[in-house]
């Protein structure tokens, strides 16, 4: 039966010999067992040799064929080891490589960006380039036009100033001619004159002496409301001081209050210096404890019948309804239940939680009560410079363009739509412009008039058979439907209540 030396099997010469044989070969040494004699073994003994190229101390005389296998083991240690060695390299060369590959994946993702965003400056460029175009192109129409009325205006002047001589040199013959009779004339009036001259010097003497007498008058109120003003200073100061005295005297007691107080604190903070912590952590403990289970038994059992549930929850806060935009509280969930919440699933109720929610922040931020109609709010959502900064923008360049003496149908180009003409019972011209419409004259425009889908401009025309005339131009805008939508789609929500 065959023995086993350290947990290995011990082999018969035969096998042993072979394996030898294969791990030498493997490691690349000679097999030098044919040239090994006992008497070289034994001599060996006595000094020091060398065991598979380790070097050994002295060491007692071993058998040929258990040298043979301790070089064996030490050469299946060293396969071992080399065979640990070879997966580490590799198990580092497989991570160079990924990190590697993931570098390259890095910068392809960088110029696929890099290539888009040129590609959108330079559409951005162009659409810059071809607006700037148009704008050249209109000023300089603009400047053509000016040019011809200028010049049309110069030769009216021209042929005006032609006639205005000709009629000069006809009034110079006919002056000639009248000229002596207004001689004597004029020496009648002179006489008239001179007597009017001394009755307007009397009515301008009485007027001076009026005027000096309301001056004096004047003068006399300016001098008596300096007077109660200076007597009105006098009073708030010495009011200031009696005011500053009484403060010192209320600071002088409150200095005295407070070291008292202190040296009262003092004692007791030493009373309670060692179990201050304790004190401070179990009450805070039993208050939240306390309004964990206030809530759970409100939102679990339902108590809004009870008066006094109902009070407490109008103090504190009890959250039925958590979302990432803010909390529902449990009063706002009960009359929400009262609006026909109940019969929706629960899809539905999370939309239209996310909606009254959102509605409800546009409220508080334009200071509407909660009850306002919705198309209240829509207007004040358009006209919202945080939401609609491209349309109120645009809307507004255009009322400026047409205040500088742009014509409404010169400026229906740069709106989303534009009317030309349009007819509408007073009904329908309320609804569409709003009341203030009614109130324009013929050939009158508007104002900015915000609507819940956009922005109007609106010029008055004649009526036809009766029906509300008008022009209008119409510049859209983000419409509160829109942003509702957006934030049912983005909005997280956690339902406590039942």
């Amino acid at each position: 039966m065959a023995k086993s030396l350290d947990g290995i099997k011990k082999l018969n010469p035969e096998e042993a010999e072979k394996y030898r044989k294969i791990v030498l070969n493997y490691i690349g040494e000679k097999d030098s067992s044919k040239t090994v004699q006992p008497a070289n073994i034994n001599q060996s003994a006595r000094g020091y040799r060398s065991l598979d190229g380790l070097k050994a101390g002295k060491i007692k005389s071993l058998p040929p064929r258990q040298a043979e296998e301790d070089r064996l083991r030490q050469a299946i240690k060293r396969q071992s080891e080399i065979r640990k060695q070879v997966k580490e390299e590799e198990k580092q060369y497989l991570l160079e490589r990924e990190r590697r590959e993931e570098e390259n994946r890095s910068r392809e993702q960088e110029k696929i960006r890099l290539e888009k965003e040129r590609i959108y400056q330079e559409k951005a460029g162009r659409e810059e380039n071809k607006k700037k175009i148009r704008e050249q192109a209109e000023n300089e129409r603009r400047a053509e036009e000016d040019r011809l009325k200028q010049e049309k205006i110069i030769k009216l002047e021209k042929e005006k100033q032609a006639k205005e001589r000709a009629k000069q040199e006809e009034f110079k013959k006919k002056e000639i001619a009248k000229k002596e009779l207004e001689e004597a004339e004029a020496r009648a009036k002179l006489e008239e004159k001179k007597r009017w001259e001394e009755k307007i010097k009397l009515a301008e003497k009485e007027k001076e002496e009026t005027r000096l007498a309301k001056e004096n008058l004047r003068q006399e109120k300016i001098k008596r409301q300096a007077e109660v003003k200076r007597i009105g200073q006098e009073l708030k100061l010495a009011r200031q001081i009696a005011s500053e005295k009484r403060r010192a005297k209320r600071q002088k007691a409150i200095k005295k209050f407070k070291k008292k107080l202190k040296l009262e604190l003092n004692w007791l903070a030493f009373a309670l210096k060692k179990n201050y912590v304790y004190i401070i952590s179990f009450f805070l403990l039993f208050l939240i404890t306390a309004y964990s289970f206030f809530c759970a038994a409100v939102l679990r059992f339902q108590l809004n019948d009870n008066v006094v549930v109902e009070r407490l929850t109008s103090y504190l806060p009890v959250p039925a309804v958590i979302t990432s935009q803010g909390i529902i509280n449990f009063q706002d969930f009960k009359s929400l239940k009262n609006q026909g919440y109940s019969g929706l699933t629960l899809d539905q109720k999370k939309n239209y939680l996310a909606a009254w929610l959102a509605k409800r922040n546009l409220n508080k931020k334009y200071g509407l009560p909660l009850q306002a109609s919705a198309e209240d709010l829509a207007i004040k959502f358009v006209l919202d410079q945080d939401f609609n900064e491209v349309g109120l923008t645009r809307i507004n360049k255009i009322s400026e363009l047409l205040g500088i003496g742009n014509q409404l149908e010169q400026l229906g180009k740069y709106a989303d739509e534009y009317n030309d003409g349009a007819y509408y019972s007073e009904n329908e011209a309320a609804r569409k412009f709003g009341p203030a419409a009614l109130d324009l004259s013929i050939g009158q425009a508007s104002g900015i008039i915000g609507q819940a889908s956009g922005y109007y401009i609106i010029k008055r025309i004649k009526n036809d058979n009766g029906r509300f005339g008008v022009k209008h131009i119409f510049v859209g805008a983000r419409t509160l439907e829109q942003y509702l939508n957006k934030e049912i789609a983005e909005t997280k929500i956690f339902i406590l209540a039942n």
